[in-house]
């Protein structure tokens, strides 16, 4: 690589060299997660990126065993309810409280079809899912050329 020319984010110096800020588990980090106002039948939420950790309870809490001990499927409705449980705030600030708790699954079941679709878009939207931000990724997404898979 030419100096002066970075391969990601950086600044690059007056020597050509790039510097980057090194990421230092130590130090307390903020929250810079994507959210969004999401109106309900009685109120408003607002719908927060998850982190990896709510990822995986989601994931975690929605496995269902099969035939065999190691063997698990995915319960899709299961993961769609834990990550309106997981993803549903009180406020944009950093320590909003949820709004449900986990003993509201039957109170997340009874949403309205309408309103679960607002949530279920909210979610999709903030964590980089939804059909406009895969669409833009898409467009800068080279395409393999012919006869090759892509990875």
């Amino acid at each position: 690589m030419a100096k002066g020319q970075a391969n990601g984010p950086g600044e690059v110096t007056r020597r050509g060299e790039v510097e980057r800020k090194i990421f230092n588990p130590k130090e307390p980090q903020p929250d810079v997660r994507r959210w969004k106002w999401v109106e309900l039948d009685n109120g408003w939420v607002v719908v927060k990126e998850m982190a990896a950790s709510d990822t995986l309870f989601c994931l975690d809490h929605s496995a269902r065993p099969m035939a065999g001990p190691a063997q698990f499927k995915l319960d899709m409705g299961g993961l769609q309810i834990w990550q309106v449980i997981m993803s549903c705030y009180r406020g944009p600030e950093a320590d909003a409280p949820r709004v449900f708790e986990i003993t509201d699954v039957p109170v997340v079941q009874k949403l309205r079809g309408e309103v679960w679709n607002r949530l279920r878009d909210a979610i999709d939207e903030v964590n980089g899912l939804s059909d406009s931000v895969v669409e833009e990724a898409q467009a800068f997404t080279e395409a393999a050329p012919a006869g090759l898979p892509a990875t």
